[in-house]
């Protein structure tokens, strides 16, 4: 392979899991900080962002940001699917919530994949 091509592969791949680890350390630390660990039973639906299932996420999303970071440097493809599977989790729990949402007659601004703007950004968005 061309080096020009190598070193841009590899400069994405950096990127991604930098931007992971230091996204999933920044989101984690404002949602701790700035949630309640514990919701009445309305608020339920949003799972993904409360309390201790934010910092068990938040968690997750920096050992696989790691675990991708390692990965591309020993140039190892088995530690790259950590990344691919918390993703398609992650992205699960948003259809789910949305599901939810609906089910609930939420104004559909607040679902996510139903907001264009906001389904963009989720789609493409990393931790």
């Amino acid at each position: 392979m061309e080096g020009y091509l190598r070193f841009y592969i590899k400069f994405q791949g950096y990127t991604m899991a930098v931007v992971c680890i230091l996204a999933s350390i920044l989101a984690t630390l404002v949602i701790y900080q700035n949630n309640d660990m514990h919701y009445p039973l309305e608020e339920f639906y949003n799972y993904r962002f409360m309390g201790s299932s934010a910092l068990v996420f938040g968690a997750c999303w920096l050992a696989v940001g790691v675990s991708m970071l390692y990965g591309i440097i020993k140039e190892v493809k088995v530690y790259l699917y950590p990344f691919a599977i918390m993703y398609m989790l992650d992205l699960f729990l948003m259809f789910l919530r949305d599901i939810v949402s609906v089910w609930t007659n939420r104004p559909w601004y607040e679902i996510i994949l139903l907001n264009p703007v906001a389904g963009f950004v989720a789609l493409c968005k990393f931790p």
